[in-house]
């Protein structure tokens, strides 16, 4: 059993070779071996401020990692949280963070708004409105990265084409979240 202090544990992810998960909460994240259950590091612990990390995922090929805190959605070095820089968004924080299945685009959520944002150029490419005011619970990438699925609290589901924005089906009559 792997016994760490930490004030919350707001998301987990593991590393493409399932030999490292990270936990992210409250001021840091930690990185820790699946084995083993020995830390590996820390990321933002070394500041002492609240930055409520909220959302954490890692790229396929395991080198980097992007997370989300009250302020930013950033990408470091998964290895050592070197590199850490932010990646714009028209958000000032992300409450869920998908990484496509090339690694190229980021999903961000922020409410009822899902930001799809390109890694290397750092810039959103759609802004994608799921309906009224409800957040959205879940969001994901189809295998190839050419659809996205996102799941509201007004219980509707939409499917969007990747790489235009547009609708390709809207799923109504869920009760409650979906």
């Amino acid at each position: 059993l792997f016994s760490y202090p930490v004030f919350s544990a707001d998301s987990v992810a593991f590393s493409a070779d399932g030999g490292t998960f990270v936990c992210a909460g409250y001021k840091e994240i930690r990185m820790i071996d699946t084995e083993t259950g020995e830390s590996k590091g820390y990321i933002g612990r070394e500041k002492d401020e609240y930055r409520n990390i909220q959302a954490a995922s890692f790229t396929p090929d395991g080198k980097h990692l992007i997370y989300a805190d009250l302020f930013s959605m950033r990408i470091c070095d998964a290895a050592d949280g070197g590199g850490d820089r932010p990646l714009p968004s028209a958000a000032s924080t992300h409450e869920l963070l998908v990484v496509s299945p090339d690694g190229s685009t980021v999903l961000g959520t922020q409410k009822n708004v899902i930001f799809v944002t390109d890694i290397a150029s750092a810039k959103n490419r759609l802004v994608l409105k799921h309906g009224g005011g409800c957040y959205v619970r879940s969001v994901a990438f189809d295998r190839e990265g050419k659809r996205i699925v996102s799941a509201s609290a007004d219980g509707t589901i939409v499917i969007w084409n990747a790489s235009t924005g547009a609708r390709i089906h809207l799923l109504e009559g869920h009760i409650g979240n979906v």
